[in-house]
């Protein structure tokens, strides 16, 4: 009996980093949009409909540590001293942190905040 195989694809350094929805982040860091921006006749079209703002998203610890580059007990250190946002309990073994206040949290510190 033949078992089909899986194909699997390495990750290299130039290959951008999905963020989730459509957002990726590029090999130097900027964060880009999936889908190429459209010429200004239908972008206009585009602002005159209501966009739908995209739903809030949960992340846990591995993918927190993954974008703030702090380890568990810097993010736990911080979180005690009221320098780093709250982590929120969904039972008794799992935490989550709320995307915009770590992408709030990112945005402040790029700036030259605490």
């Amino acid at each position: 009996m033949i078992l089909p195989t899986a194909t699997f694809r390495w990750r290299c350094r130039a290959d951008p980093i999905h963020l989730g929805g459509d957002r990726e982040i590029d090999p130097t860091g900027a964060i880009m949009n999936a889908h190429p921006q459209l010429s200004e006749d239908s972008a206009s079209a585009d602002q005159a409909s209501p966009q739908v703002p995209s739903p809030p998203r949960l992340l846990r610890l591995p993918e927190v540590i993954d974008r703030v580059g702090l380890r568990r007990s810097a993010i736990y250190q911080r979180m005690s001293e009221g320098r780093f946002p709250k982590s929120r309990s969904l039972g008794p073994k799992c935490a989550v942190w709320v995307e915009a206040e770590i992408d709030q949290w990112i945005c402040e510190i790029a700036k030259g905040g605490s």
